[in-house]
């Protein structure tokens, strides 16, 4: 892939798209004002294709993981070359048993220590090799050509020529990022390194035995499919037979169908006109529904009017027996006042009657002698 400088806004690295894991080139470096172009690594002109104003660096892996392409590191080197931009070689899955990029014109190379370098799974790690062969002075990369503020002013290239890259990778990256292994991890891993051509041997020997082993069962299968063709052949016959009867048989289920559809749509026609009959009985069913609803609302105000009336009628009946009963009730007190006074003057003749008496046979006598 085709890296463009961190110092230019918006640098690009040309990148061979076989790699698996996608994330820092497309995500992370993007943060970083980074950004990448993914090309085929099977054609090593496409990264020659691919460079821009401001391409910074060519990325590759020697065996594409996990598809195992192998690159031809050399042409890829030399349009390198011709971009004035660093090889950057990631040789984590070939290992330096197998491989030397660098002699194959990788300017850098870089290795994940914790796969087959270390190879005992106890330590996580990386390596950054630099070859010392490319040129940081061309113009290019003004982070290695101008004096540097946060390391004394120090012009990397003028200073340490070859070994400027790696020098600032130790003096700026580990001292900002402090990407340092412990004394006992680096042990496990030095440990590890000194039986790499070993276990490398071992996994080459291995991967032999099973391509010869493979290949044997390729030639089985070629010639059990020589012999599933024919069979296949035979199959297909008997199929294309089955087909052409199934096709009989289709044309007469299509023509049931058709003749099915056919008295449908005359059956359709009929019920339009039945629908066209039965909307003209519903248009006349709401007329006379809504001349029904006249007369209802008719009747309702006769009914509420005769209620009205029965109500005025009520009142004026009870209007009247109040009148009888207050009438009644005085003949009845002046008939108990009659009948107490006559009470009380048959009371008072009785008690007095012999004095009444005596004044009416008096009066007589008063009479004669006057």
């Amino acid at each position: 892939m085709c890296i463009r400088d961190r110092i230019l806004p918006f640098t690009d690295y040309i990148f061979n798209q076989s790699t698996k894991d996608f994330n820092p080139f497309t995500i992370s470096y993007n943060h970083n004002g980074i950004t990448t172009t993914f090309v085929d690594p099977d054609d090593p002109t496409e990264f020659t294709k691919a460079v821009k104003s401001n391409t910074r660096a060519f990325f590759a892996e020697s065996l594409g993981n996990p598809k195992l392409d192998v690159l031809d590191l050399k042409a890829i080197s030399e349009s390198a070359k011709k971009a004035k931009v660093p090889f950057i070689v990631d040789n984590t899955v070939a290992s330096p048993a197998l491989l030397n990029p660098i002699e194959h014109g990788a300017n850098i190379v870089i290795h994940s220590l914790t796969k087959y370098l270390t190879g005992n799974g106890t330590s996580m790690g990386g390596v950054i090799i630099d070859a010392g062969t490319f040129n940081w002075g061309n113009g290019n990369f003004p982070e290695f050509t101008e004096p540097n503020p946060s390391y004394h002013g120090l012009n990397y290239h003028e200073a340490l020529g070859k070994i400027a890259f790696i020098a600032k990778v130790r003096v700026e990256g580990l001292r900002d990022l402090g990407s340092a292994p412990s004394p006992f991890n680096s042990f496990q891993t030095i440990q590890g390194i000194e039986t790499l051509d070993i276990r490398m041997k071992k996994h080459s020997e291995k991967l032999i035995a099973n391509q010869n082993l493979n290949n044997s069962n390729i030639i089985s299968s070629v010639k059990f499919f020589d012999g599933s063709i024919n069979k296949l052949r035979d199959e297909l016959s008997l199929l294309k037979f089955i087909l052409n009867e199934d096709q009989k048989q289709f044309v007469a289920f299509r023509d049931s169908q058709l003749n099915a559809t056919t008295n449908l749509m005359n059956f359709s026609e009929e019920a339009k006109g039945d629908i066209q009959s039965n909307r003209a009985l519903l248009n006349d069913l709401k007329n006379e529904n809504i001349k029904n609803g006249t007369l209802i609302k008719e009747i309702d105000k006769q009914i509420e009017l005769l209620a009205n009336q029965q109500d005025d009628n009520h009142k004026k009946t009870e209007a009247l027996l109040a009148k009888i009963d207050s009438r009644l009730s005085l003949s009845f007190v002046l008939k108990a006042i009659v009948i107490t006074l006559s009470l009380i003057l048959m009371v008072f003749i009785w008690k007095y009657k012999h004095i009444i008496t005596q004044v009416i046979n008096s009066a007589p006598n008063q009479g004669k002698e006057r």
